[in-house]
């Protein structure tokens, strides 16, 4: 008989990040980091590169310092980035000066989206986990 207690597996953190050009490789570290503790490893690369996107934007487009959440949600791991400017997101066509970085989001998630949250926004988006990790991600 197996006696061994299950744990249910962590369903969010959160991490504040500075408002500086470490940003982007601090998030990409902490989303390495967390889906690791949580037995994510397939999704690291994915979940890396949008958060990445996600917090470059709000250096380059925002104010203040970006607020990273990862949570599981029914099956999916959803990350949101918090920042203090009420200018909603808007997807570009991708040129020599950028504007690819929504288009990537946007390939790669199952979702995305952005809401206005007290004077700033929220800016988000949903990756699929496989059979596995959503068992892992919810056990």
């Amino acid at each position: 008989m197996d006696t061994t207690l299950h744990a249910p597996a962590p369903t969010h953190a959160s991490t504040t990040l500075p408002a500086t050009g470490e940003c982007a490789r601090m998030a990409r570290r902490f989303v390495a980091r967390i889906l690791d503790a949580w037995g994510l490893h397939r999704m690291t690369d994915d979940a890396v590169f949008v958060t990445s996107e996600l917090v470059t934007n709000v250096i380059v487009h925002a104010s203040g310092s970006p607020v990273l959440d990862l949570l599981t949600v029914n099956g999916r791991i959803r990350i949101e980035v918090r920042d203090l400017s009420p200018v909603m997101p808007v997807r570009r066509t991708g040129g020599a000066t950028g504007g690819w970085g929504l288009a990537a989001i946007e390939d790669l998630s199952a979702n995305w989206g952005a809401h206005r949250e007290g004077g700033g926004k929220v800016v988000w988006c949903e990756l699929e986990t496989t059979a596995d990790d959503a068992d892992r991600a919810t056990a």
